[in-house]
């Protein structure tokens, strides 16, 4: 499935959803949630503690993801990210529900955002801050979107690939720059991305690297380029909870 049936399928979804769990039903849930979202800012920015922030992904078939979240938490890891898959009809939104009333550390929600609706799930289900991809977002989409998470007290890690996504996410007003070395399109990795990217980046923003990232001379490299926290996938090549030891030692 490429990029643009993704982003169809996502709307199909999203509207079937509408439809049978509307506004007024989540905005009820809103009500009786226990666990509203965090201010992950402080924590991403600050490196008083910690050089190294980490993120890493809980992935939806691992059967134990439960103790895998805790495993994480125990290792310092900063935050755990849960790819919802946005363009499936019953996305993964209970495993951030279930993982939020197993561990302390915030939670990211990855996917395919393209709708407020899909932010007030968010934080129905316990997410603490999301992803929003420049790419698939007009200028005036990302900024609406970032706005109404905001409102809600969501914060969002705004995705770019390239100069154009940069300039999206700096007139939305994101704080949090996701730079993703694969591209969207066709799933291939450019680990010059960052390189070029972060010197435009205006100061004060937290620089978040993913994909591509599978051992741990890539982060400390991208370290030394000032990137803030790496976001770990699936993809990681080394032992991830014995790199993870390593890197919170250096701190």
């Amino acid at each position: 499935m490429n990029l643009n049936d993704k982003i169809q399928k996502v709307r199909f979804c999203v509207e079937k959803k509408k439809k049978d769990y509307p506004y007024e039903w989540l905005g009820r849930s809103l009500a009786y949630n226990n666990y509203p979202p965090r201010d992950v800012l402080p924590l991403l920015a600050s490196k008083k503690k910690d050089r190294y922030k980490i993120i890493c992904e809980i992935l939806d078939q691992d059967d134990d993801f439960l103790l895998t979240s805790q495993g994480y938490e125990n290792a310092r890891v900063d935050a755990l990210c849960i790819d919802t898959k946005e363009y499936k009809l019953n996305p993964n939104m209970e495993i951030i529900s279930s993982i939020r009333r197993y561990v302390s550390i915030p939670l990211l929600q990855k996917g395919f955002i393209i709708d407020e609706y899909q932010l007030l799930e968010a934080v129905v289900y316990g997410a603490d801050f999301v992803q929003l991809i420049a790419k698939i977002l007009t200028k005036k989409e990302l900024k609406d979107l970032l706005s109404f998470a905001r409102r809600l007290g969501l914060e969002a890690m705004v995705d770019v690939a390239n100069k154009e996504d940069l300039t999206k996410a700096i007139f939305a007003g994101a704080s949090i720059i996701g730079i993703n070395h694969r591209n969207l399109d066709d799933l291939s990795l450019d680990l010059n991305l960052s390189q070029n990217l972060i010197p435009i980046v205006p100061n004060g923003k937290i620089i978040i690297a993913h994909g591509g990232i599978d051992n741990k001379e890539i982060i400390e490299d991208l370290s030394q380029m000032g990137v803030d926290g790496f976001l770990l996938d699936g993809y990681f090549k080394e032992d991830k909870m014995l790199v993870i030891k390593n890197l919170k030692e250096k701190s």
